[in-house]
């Protein structure tokens, strides 16, 4: 029996990573080449730290192929506003799916 996990909408783990804000700038990439013609996700979660975040920037990411590789791009919407940025937890996801 074989398992087809774009037929079953299943995901699996394939990258985590902490994302410490104060060491952003203005972005970061990681890519996945080994993914290269698939569909990807990607959860971020900001702030991943204690404490309130009132008068703190949060994190964002957006999955994007570039030439058919799976890339996230985890960025600050409002880097311009000089606030402290919070510390975040990017997990990504292999689909299984074709792009």
């Amino acid at each position: 029996m074989s398992f087809d996990s774009s037929l079953e909408f299943t995901q699996f783990i394939l990258d985590e990573q902490v994302i410490t804000g104060n060491s952003l700038g203005t972005g970061v990439v990681f890519q996945y080449p080994g993914y290269t013609g698939l569909k990807i996700s990607a959860s971020l979660v900001s702030p991943y730290q204690n404490g309130a975040i009132d008068g703190w920037a949060v994190l964002s990411c957006r999955v994007s192929y570039l030439n058919g590789i799976p890339r996230v791009t985890v960025f600050v919407d409002n880097v311009k506003a000089g606030l402290p940025v919070c510390d975040g937890l990017l997990l990504v996801f292999a689909t299984g799916a074709s792009q």
